[in-house]
């Protein structure tokens, strides 16, 4: 495990410490035994604190670290209320205060419900689940991947789905679909190697000053 914490009135983006591994085929009941990525990680919040408006963010990105803070330096805004992962290009990530998701720094018109500013408390563990879909399975409730290797731009497009559990309960769920070449070539390179996978993110601010990173699968 890891502690991240962060101290003052800033921002703080933590990784999991290696990009994250697939957790196995998973047997879909239809679709004639597709098999679908899943991805996880889990956290431990260790310390709150009152008075602010602002609240912790969770998701995957499916570029280095590096790169992506390369990336986001020149684009960052002087106002340090904004939220940092709503900007960060190859990425899915849900939370904030009002809580929205974004994909590869898009907003998604999406009701997201959980309002971690509002249930997380000191101890809380949030599991953050993150599945690689087709479109059809997505529509289908049903969590799919085609024959031959991970998605790519020669396919279909992709849906990915994220899911929040905190203390075992899920809170929230956004299915989006990867709608440009861009999108679907990033999440393609970074699982093309079954050893390889997306990594874990976490932005801490306002209320959430420190947490664990438990485990990543």
């Amino acid at each position: 495990s890891q502690k991240v914490g962060i101290a003052g009135d800033g921002h703080g983006l933590a990784f999991t410490a290696c990009p994250l591994q697939s957790e196995g085929s998973m047997r879909a009941e239809s679709s004639k035994g597709s098999v679908s990525r899943r991805y996880s990680f889990e956290l431990k919040v260790l310390e709150l604190v009152a008075g602010t408006t602002r609240t912790v963010a969770v998701g995957f990105a499916w570029d280095s670290p590096e790169a992506l803070c390369d990336r986001l330096r020149p684009a960052m805004p002087s106002d340090s209320s904004a939220m940092v992962a709503s900007r960060l290009p190859c990425s899915i990530v849900v939370g904030g205060d009002l809580p929205r998701a974004y994909l590869c720094g898009r907003r998604l018109n999406k009701d997201i419900g959980w309002r971690p500013i509002v249930h997380l408390g000191e101890g809380s563990v949030l599991g953050v689940v993150l599945e690689i879909l087709s479109p059809q399975a997505a529509d289908a409730g049903v969590s799919v991947e085609k024959p031959g290797g991970p998605p790519g731009v020669d396919r279909d497009n992709v849906c990915v789905k994220l899911t929040v559990y905190q203390d075992g309960m899920r809170r929230t769920e956004v299915v989006e679909t990867l709608c440009e070449s861009t999108e679907m070539s990033g999440l393609s390179r970074c699982t093309a190697d079954s050893a390889c996978g997306p990594w874990g993110l976490v932005e801490l601010d306002g209320n959430v000053r420190r947490i664990e990173l438990l485990t990543a699968s």
